[in-house]
């Protein structure tokens, strides 16, 4: 092996190494907003108390795997159901809270309209989400994760959102 090969295969293994580190928090963040989508749905009452509760994803299917994996780890498999749907899916029947992501703002506001008056938490993965109708809207600030809670669209789905969830988000009326 010549100095110019071993040089080469160097630079290479520096530059994947690199970019598995600028991704590693990426994904550490997408992990701590799915605890946190799993975690907000223990502070919401519904109309008729769902026996298994159905998370669905919409959008990632690494999402759905990794709300899987939280659900797992806390122990609670026979209590969450989490499905990954397809865009066009009948939400209403497979879902008690659906967190879209990765998805044209121009489907999400379709699927938000589909939803207006059911009663299904929609979590969303940006601030603007839940200003866009949307209920809750995850988001990063200040390297941490924040979530703002739209309680007109709540209020409009028949949930009821409890004040220590509120407490800690930033409401939008």
């Amino acid at each position: 092996m010549t100095l110019r090969s071993c040089w080469y295969r160097y630079c290479l293994a520096l530059l994947l190494l690199s970019e598995l580190a600028m991704s590693a928090p990426k994904v550490e963040e997408e992990r701590i907003k799915a605890v946190v989508a799993y975690k907000i749905t223990h502070f919401v009452v519904w109309p008729d108390k769902p026996s298994i509760l159905k998370l669905c994803t919409l959008g990632s299917s690494q999402l759905s795997e990794m709300l899987g994996g939280v659900v797992k780890q806390a122990g609670k498999e026979n209590k969450i159901l989490v499905n990954t749907l397809k865009l066009g899916s009948d939400y209403t029947n497979h879902c008690d809270a659906l967190y879209i992501r990765d998805l044209d703002e121009s489907d999400v506001r379709v699927v938000l309209r589909s939803l207006k008056e059911w009663p299904v938490l929609t979590i969303g993965d940006s601030e603007e989400f839940a200003r866009d109708g949307g209920m809750v809207g995850l988001y990063t600030e200040d390297g941490k994760v924040r979530f703002t809670v739209n309680i007109k669209a709540v209020k409009q789905a028949g949930l009821l959102v409890k004040s220590q969830l509120l407490n800690l988000a930033k409401v939008i009326q």
